[in-house]
């Protein structure tokens, strides 16, 4: 036998050993029938530590999320009033509602859709269609967010305008309003709490007075932003010359307790019926932003064990990007993790009896997963961004195709006899600091089947290789 086709056979014996090493020692992980799992009891933190398999969310709990699809949540929002307060990733969960409620939404190009346009978006659906929409634009000067002394003294001035604004919007019955409040810091989310205050206090015919009314809002990203990484575009000049870990982490502490505080006292004044959600801040899949908003987030899970009710919940925003990090492109979510985002707090704003009666959750679009993020899939986006509009982002690609989410019965097996009808989704491949990996079976029992099978083509080739390696002794011999 030549020195090289020994080297080549070995390579080979060793290849075929580490796969089926491999077989036989990694943890597939099913894809699981969500079916099995009971509904999730009511609770003042949600869970949602887990995974996803074949886009269905798979909770350490143990138990599952009912589903609503399009018409059960407008059917639970109908006549009701939905404030959001935040930056980038609340405008996300602010447009796939809107989306989600109104999907030809997804090929109208209204003002205040991407991130920094607008201070304040206000809009109504009715019957599938949005029907009012008013913005306050971001580079209003009473209502840009500066210094701490600058803020305070423009609020009163910021305060009216919104106010102005939201008052004009139609009292119709059963519409649906969602407001969007752009809140880099937590100073104004406290101003969105006294501005729909003030507005519903007006209500002159209580219209919106009577609807029910639930908040949710997530901050801390720019505090990154500004203490961490200078950005010249930070607004806030006074934290540019924080340190991050020092004075800037103690501004955000305290800051967020003075909020923390205004907001229990809101949130159970009665006046938010639909309970208040405050967000931990997102998973990024950036190692240093993911790492010191996992630091910040500390701070908001403390305070929150002792505070959080079911009228004033903790959802841990964070904790849902790190189950799905291939839902993450530059700190942002897809529209599958948007739309499961949802869901959760779909589970305590609305009755159980809306949801679906089906358990298994399918995502219907060209792009709802960001394993399916490709510029030629969001081509009006890509000719926007690329044709003298602002820079393009992934992230805002995989949000601007249509998806929605619908209930099915979970997949059936068929004949396959353990093996996945469905063609295998990676969603969900690998945590946030964890490792976990995905099963090529259906069954519980069958696992055994894939290292076997790989395991006898190793012994079959091995023998084959074996063989010719004889063959090649006995011509070597006769040459010789």
């Amino acid at each position: 036998m030549t020195l090289q086709g020994r080297q080549g056979r070995r390579a080979a014996l060793a290849l075929v050993a580490l796969v089926a090493w491999c077989a036989c020692h990694v943890d597939h992980v099913e894809a699981v029938d969500v079916s099995l799992f009971p509904p999730c009891q009511a609770s003042s933190i949600p869970p949602v530590a887990g995974n996803v398999s074949q886009n269905n969310l798979v909770l350490d709990a143990g138990c599952r999320y009912n589903l609503y699809e399009k018409n059960d949540a407008a059917s639970c929002l109908k006549g009701n009033w939905i404030v959001i307060a935040g930056s980038s990733n609340t405008l996300l969960e602010f447009n796939n509602l809107i989306n989600f409620l109104a999907p030809k939404e997804f090929d109208i190009d209204r003002t205040g859709e991407l991130i920094g346009i607008s201070a304040l978006v206000d809009a109504i659906v009715e019957d599938g269609e949005v029907t009012h929409w008013e913005q306050i634009p971001n580079v209003e000067p009473a209502c840009r967010q500066l210094n701490m002394s600058d803020t305070r003294k423009l609020e009163p001035q910021c305060k009216d305008k919104m106010v102005q604004l939201l008052s004009k919007a139609p009292r119709r019955h059963g519409a649906i309003r969602v407001t969007f409040v752009t809140a880099f810091f937590w100073a104004r989310s406290d101003l969105a709490m006294d501005v729909i205050d003030e507005v519903i206090d007006a209500d002159g015919d209580g219209h919106w007075k009577n609807a029910k009314l639930g908040f949710i809002t997530q901050i801390g990203a720019w505090y990154y932003y500004c203490s961490k990484l200078k950005f010249s575009y930070c607004p806030r000049k006074e934290l540019i010359e924080q340190d991050m870990y020092g004075k800037g982490m103690q501004t955000f502490k305290e800051e967020m307790e003075v909020s923390l505080e205004r907001m229990q006292s809101w949130c159970h004044s009665g006046r938010v019926q639909l309970g208040c959600y405050l967000q931990t801040i997102s998973w990024s899949d950036g190692k240093g932003e993911r790492e010191t908003y996992a630091d910040m987030n500390v701070y908001i899970q403390k305070a929150m064990t002792s505070q959080a009710s079911f009228k004033f919940q903790l959802i841990d925003f964070y904790q849902m990007g790190g189950n799905m990090p291939e839902e993450v492109h530059g700190g942002h979510g897809s529209i599958l993790l948007n739309l499961w985002m949802w869901t959760v707090m779909f589970n305590s704003i609305c009755p159980a009896g809306l949801a679906s009666e089906k358990v298994n959750a399918v995502f219907d679009g060209v792009m709802c997963s960001g394993t399916q993020l490709r510029w030629a899939n969001c081509p009006k986006y890509h000719h926007f961004c690329t044709h003298g509009g602002p820079a393009c982002e992934k992230w805002e690609c995989m949000n601007s195709v249509q998806c929605t989410l619908r209930a099915s019965n979970p997949p059936e097996m068929g004949d396959t006899k353990g093996m996945c009808d469905a063609a295998l989704d990676i969603s969900g491949f690998a945590a946030a600091e964890k490792t976990t990996c995905h099963r090529l079976w259906c069954h519980e029992h069958v696992q055994w089947l894939l290292p076997a099978a790989v395991t006898v083509l190793a012994l079959l080739l091995k023998l084959f290789l074996s063989e010719s390696g004889k063959q090649d002794v006995s011509r070597e011999v006769q040459q010789a």
